[in-house]
Parts: structure tokens; sequence; C-alpha cells
């Protein structure tokens, strides 16, 4: 079976929808396909065009965007990211000759979706929904969320399968006529990681609050840092750390003044586990009333590394409802200080208790990528 996935972010982006897409490629390629990959050149989270000549056995790479140049401005970054992705795999299509039996496209970047209406009708063609940029957008402008959802909504009836990343992103698009034709599904994103036992240790002993992974406005970056400096100063034994790159995490690092709260890059996808494991508390953070908009890839890895976890998200958000099931977790919807450093403390005082089993169980019935490939392949 050929299957062809088409994404802006790929190997060997080390985190979020990037990893996510090598992982389910690789996934394919055990399962017997063959697996085209149209991308850019790496660039996430730095947002600066990297080349790369990398590959992956049994996946065939075609990568473009060498020549394009981000401003450090999210939203006209995401602007040139849908046209000159647009462009890319519209250059890709024309040059094609390969037959395809499935599709796999990742959105966002949406207006590309485009291309699916190029291809032949009987092929299977399947959207992953990792993000609703029009949730995102709804902070900064009504109007223009209003036009990005007609369009995404639009693009999307191109598909016969859509599979979102929550229950959430799904509920926008169940009462919608233009989608009775396609098969609506949503798989939870997959555990990615397998456990390490390294014996030289990332963090220094004692108490580490840690948040790690891509960071950008959804994550409301300079709010987390002053809730890091507030609890810092009740917690002088403590130590704060943030592992990322791109611009707002350079523009948090030049602003801090703490000598507690440490600035350091993305560990190697081979030391993800021992640093979750090191980790005292990780914090998942979401700006207010994004919750629906996406779902943190990272989630399943957090919980398979049996991690403390506090998430600061909605109240009844699909996150806080699967962390109010996780043994070791603990969910909060207030970016209050107070409110904030009561929760961590809870959490850091918290007896860990063997609950391996139950965790296990968790994770093979939310977090699976069997799961997923099915309901690509089989609608199941």
């Amino acid at each position: 079976m050929k299957t062809l996935l088409i994404s802006p972010f790929f190997y060997p982006e080390p985190i979020s929808t990037g990893k996510y897409n090598t992982d389910l490629a690789l996934n394919l390629v055990k399962q017997g396909h063959r697996v085209h990959v149209w991308c850019f050149h790496s660039f996430y989270p730095d947002w600066k065009i990297k080349r790369s000549d990398q590959q992956l056995n049994n996946i065939f790479i075609k990568r473009g965007g060498l020549g394009v140049r981000f401003t450090g401005k999210q939203f006209i970054d995401r602007l040139i990211l849908e046209f000159t992705f647009f462009f890319f795999v519209i250059k890709e299509k024309v040059k094609n000759k390969q037959a395809f039996d499935n599709i796999i496209f990742i959105s966002p970047p949406s207006l590309s979706i485009f291309i699916l209406k190029a291809f032949k009708a009987k092929i299977n063609k399947v959207i992953i929904v990792h993000d609703l940029q029009f949730i995102h957008i709804k902070t900064k402008s009504d109007k223009l969320s209003k036009a990005v959802f007609f369009i995404e909504k639009k693009l999307m009836r191109f598909s016969n399968k859509l599979i979102f990343l929550s229950e959430e992103m799904k509920s926008f698009f169940d009462n919608s006529k233009q989608f009775l034709s396609s098969t609506i599904h949503v798989q939870l994103p997959f555990v990615s990681i397998e456990k390490s036992n390294n014996p030289r240790s990332i963090l220094n002993k004692g108490i580490n609050i840690v948040y790690s992974g891509a960071l950008g406005a959804k994550q409301s970056p300079e709010r987390l840092l002053s809730l890091f400096e507030h609890v810092s100063n009740q917690n002088k034994d403590w130590s704060f750390y943030f592992f990322s790159s791109g611009y707002h995490f350079e523009a948090i690092k030049k602003r801090n003044k703490n000598p507690k709260i440490h600035f350091l890059p993305l560990v190697d996808k081979e030391k993800v586990h021992q640093l979750y494991v090191e980790s005292t508390v990780q914090i998942i953070p979401q700006t207010s009333g994004s919750s629906s908009g996406s779902l943190p890839s990272k989630l399943p890895n957090l919980i398979y590394s049996e991690t403390k976890i506090l998430t600061i998200t909605d109240s009844q958000s699909e996150l806080e409802k699967i962390i109010q099931q996780y043994p070791n977790g603990n969910s909060i919807n207030s970016w209050d200080n107070s409110i904030f450093a009561q929760a961590l403390d809870k959490l850091v005082r918290m007896k860990s208790t063997n609950k391996s089993t139950e965790i296990e169980k968790m994770c093979k019935e939310y977090f699976s990528v069997d799961s997923l490939i099915a309901k690509i392949i089989n609608g199941e």
C-alpha cells in the first residue's frame, strides 16, 4: 500500500507536529506501507529554515521551503507558511507520477488542503486536524476567526475522513451538513517515546518544576514566566526550567533576571523520557479560551512516563477531563499566582503511588498509534 503524508512539519524536527508526523510515518512503514512525504526543510520551533538531507528508511521525502524567510511575528509567519506551502504542494502534484492508495493531510496549515481535490476520488483522503486555527485567532479578532472557520470547513470537505485530536475539536463539525458524506473520528495523540535508563542526570537534585516543548502564544509564555517568578520567591530551594527554543523562548529568556529559572535547549528525543522522569512536576499551560483549539501532543508521553502534571486550562476542557483520570495530575482554571502556587505545592507534596498498571491501561485505551492507523485505513 502506498501512502502520501502532506505537512510542512517532519523529521528531523524534534517536537510537536513534526515528531507526531514522523512517528506516524514510521509506524505506517512497520505495517507495510510505502510512505512518501511532502514537507518543508526543518524549521520548527525556531521558525528558521535549516537545510536537511536526513532520510529515514523506506520513507521517500520531498522537501521544500529553502527560500522562505519568517519574520518573528506569529500571525504573519502563519500566513507566510500557508501560502508558501500551498505553492510547494501544487508544484509537487504537477511533478508527481506516483499513484497513491492513501493521502494523509495534517492540518494546519489549511490552505493546502485544496490539493486533495486534484487527486482521484477513489483515493482514501484523510485529514488529521491538530489545531483549529480559528480558535486561537479568536482571542485577537472575532471577524477574522469566523472567516478562517468558514474557509477551513469548506476545505475539509475535500476529504472522506476527518480525524480530530480531541472531542472538543470535533464538536464544531458534528452538525455541519457538508460533512454528512465524511467519516469523522476522534483519536487522541499517541505515545511516541520509549523508556530510558541513562545514568547521567539532566536536572539538578531537588524540586524541579519544568515546562518543555514548543512555546508559542497559546502557552502564554510571559504569564507562565510570571507564575514561575512568583513561586520561586516563595520556595527558594526549588528550581524552574524552560526547555524550548524560538522567539517566544528567547524573549522571556532575555527578560528573566531570576537565577532559579533556567532556560535550556530541547533535549534529544532519546532523553525525553529521562527528562520527564526527573521532573518533579511538568506544567501544561493553555491560554484562556483556547482549549478547544488543540490538545498537547506531549500529554500521552508525560502520562506514559508517570510524571506529575499540572495543567492550566479551561473548565471542563478535554485536557482537564483527562488529567482528572490521571492519578499523578492536577488541573486549575486560573492564571492567578496564589491558585497556581497552591496547586503546585499540593502536587510536589503528593506521595507517589504505584499506579503503573492503571496508567498503562489508560495509555492503551486512549493513546494508541495502532488505533489511529486503523481509523486512517479502515475507518474503524
